[in-house]
């Protein structure tokens, strides 16, 4: 994924008034909306967990991408506009103060506040150190990770203004100058000064490949390229507008043009145009999910994505107001609504089945008793999703009720289903609709995840009354994908 950035996140999140909020919805076109604060422009990923940088409210909202429900909200300092993970810590750049807040993602607690420069905006880590761009003093910090300490200030060269961006390559640090059209080289082993490389137009952002680095300018029609080997400019691309920021694909950088609204194409290897891609309005950042790149149109209120195979666009999804930023996690892309303070969460496959699962507590039922029979899923579920259960007692029962990420049903119990421990022999006639629009018909019954492994339902036509068990919360079960760790969504009764 590439990074926009913060500088340029920060001035553009202006263009549009604030849109109000609202609490967690389904339906905006089949994209799951979250209100998580003021001004959501950016966030990392740590232990099953989103750390939302709101620059509005001075805080970040804790969200469980498992569940989607909002942990915490995090005082921080001034304007927190973008972070950087280090091992367990999040690195919290407070562009309104003199200082980061670092965040412990175990506890989601902040451990200390280290003291910089002024307006700290962006931030790069590598061997044991955190390269801070401080755009108020025209100066970047050097961070020991492992002591959580400061120890240094750098300046940047005569006539500098503004650092956008930091970038650690080739044993160099390489700090973009928005407003100086130039890039300060620093040694990495001594952090000692050693020279400025004069560019085209307003470095503000970059990507790195191999030895070059590209540098993206919002007020020159060029990309210009700095050889990292040889601490020297290398060479223009003219384009049709300004950029912004880019996403690397193999060979070919995918490259933001929000001025005229379209995405380029640009092989690395041979230092050329090869399209353009008409998007929607002001694209501004870009993330891969498998072989399609979702582009954040900042003014068009919209996600254009392009298939990369044959760099069309194939769909606009509308999102919220003002998307700026977006992070993928597993199946999901958390795009950031700035202007409507809320995350959109646009899912890319159709629904997963984590559990067959039950709100009814564990205990004996009798005949006319009712037990809810649920299957879980890993996203909301549209209307018209239906499923055929056979439990272990013969019973066969068809799920058609939708509540947020559970497909349900009450069975009734009836004369001459005894069964000592209810689950699910087998599905069938199953249609599952995501939020997405995305369905799926073939389904599996997981491995230790059926009704008979989460609870114990005792069917006992022989008694009249229910007898319960002490009620218990519903612990529906969770599923490891490797990435992360997917947990239902709990139904009460």
């Amino acid at each position: 994924m590439s990074e926009m950035s913060p500088l340029f996140k920060f001035f553009s999140i202006l263009l549009v008034s604030l849109v109000s909020a609202s609490s967690l919805v389904y339906g905006l076109d089949g994209i799951e909306t979250i209100d998580v604060g003021g001004k959501p422009v950016s966030s990392v990923f740590a232990y099953s967990k989103l750390y939302i940088n709101n620059e509005q409210d001075n805080n970040v909202t804790v969200l469980d991408t498992n569940t989607h429900k909002i942990l915490k909200k995090i005082e921080v300092g001034k304007k927190p506009i973008s972070s950087f993970l280090v091992g367990k810590n999040i690195y919290v750049n407070n562009f309104g103060d003199n200082f980061l807040s670092v965040i412990d993602g175990l506890t989601s607690l902040v451990t200390k506040s280290i003291l910089v420069d002024s307006f700290p905006n962006y931030s790069r880590h590598a061997a044991a150190k955190l390269y801070v761009t401080n755009s108020g003093s025209d100066t970047i910090s050097i961070i020991n990770t492992t002591t959580e300490s400061w120890l240094k200030n750098i300046k940047l060269g005569q006539s500098v203004t503004q650092p956008s961006a930091v970038f650690v390559t080739w044993g160099k640090v390489l700090v973009l100058n928005l407003w100086s059209a130039n890039v300060t080289i620093i040694d990495e082993k001594t952090g000692s000064f050693k020279k400025l490389i004069p560019v085209s137009g307003s470095p503000i952002d970059g990507t790195v490949v191999g030895k070059k680095v590209y540098l993206y300018s919002p007020t020159h029609n060029t990309i210009s390229i700095v050889d990292a080997s040889k601490d020297a400019f290398a060479d223009n691309i003219t384009l049709e507008t300004g950029s912004v920021s880019g996403t690397l694909i193999g060979t070919k950088l995918y490259v933001n043009h929000p001025t005229s609204n379209t995405v380029s194409v640009i092989d690395t290897a041979s230092d050329s145009l090869l399209r353009t891609i008409p998007v929607w309005l002001s694209p501004m950042s870009s993330t891969l999910m498998g072989t399609h790149l979702y582009v954040n149109n900042s003014k068009g209120n919209s996600v254009s994505v392009i298939d990369t195979v044959t760099n069309t666009v194939t769909k606009t999804i509308p999102v919220e107001a003002g998307p700026v930023f977006s992070l993928r996690v597993g199946n999901k892309l958390y795009v950031h609504s700035a202007d409507a303070g809320k995350i959109s969460v646009i899912y890319q496959d159709a629904p997963l089945l984590n559990s067959l699962s039950s709100t009814t507590a564990n205990g004996k039922y009798g005949i006319g008793a009712k037990i809810d029979i649920s299957m879980i899923f890993d996203q909301p579920l549209l209307t018209g999703s239906t499923a055929t259960v056979t439990l272990n007692n013969g019973v066969i029962l068809t799920l058609s009720k939708v509540d947020g990420r559970s497909l349900f049903w009450e069975y009734v119990v009836a004369t001459g289903q005894d069964k000592a421990d209810l689950s699910v022999t087998s599905l069938k006639d199953v249609k599952i609709i995501g939020i997405s629009g995305l369905q799926n018909t073939v389904y599996a019954i997981p491995t230790w995840k059926n009704l008979g492994d989460d609870k114990n339902i005792v069917i006992d036509s022989k008694i009249t009354t229910t007898t319960p068990a002490t009620p218990t919360p519903v612990e529906l079960a969770c599923r490891d994908t490797g990435m992360y760790r997917l947990c239902p969504l709990t139904k009460t009764p």
